[in-house]
């Protein structure tokens, strides 16, 4: 399980028993006023072969590689949000994330990940 406090949300993020789901609460600091959060899987140990241009031929490794992105929905105050990630590859290590933003401004009110194996 992750946790973390910051001066405009405290988000905690952790698996659930049922295959593939999130369970996060949110707690804005402000007591009024929408809120949007998605939720991403990030994946690691990606790679490619360049097939033209000036890098033909080569091979590239990617991480951090979105392969995944779920809109989990608008809110206002504090609520428990749950959505569902994609199923984990062995040879791609992988992270869960949870961004929370002001409906109204788009400003980033949180971000908090959840490292996975």
């Amino acid at each position: 399980m992750c946790h973390t406090l910051s001066l405009r949300a405290a988000i905690t993020l952790r698996p659930n028993d049922t295959v593939g789901a999130i369970e996060a609460r949110v707690t804005p600091a402000f007591a009024n006023g929408a809120w949007t959060a998605y939720g991403t899987v990030t994946e690691h140990n990606h790679s490619s072969r360049v097939q033209a241009g000036e890098n033909a031929g080569g091979f590239l490794k990617h991480d951090f590689v979105v392969r995944q992105y779920v809109p989990v929905g608008r809110y206002e105050g504090a609520q428990s949000l749950k959505f569902y990630a994609i199923a984990a590859q062995a040879d791609h290590p992988r992270q869960i994330n949870l961004i929370v933003a002001d409906v109204q401004t788009g400003a980033l009110l949180q971000a908090l990940g959840l490292q996975c194996t």
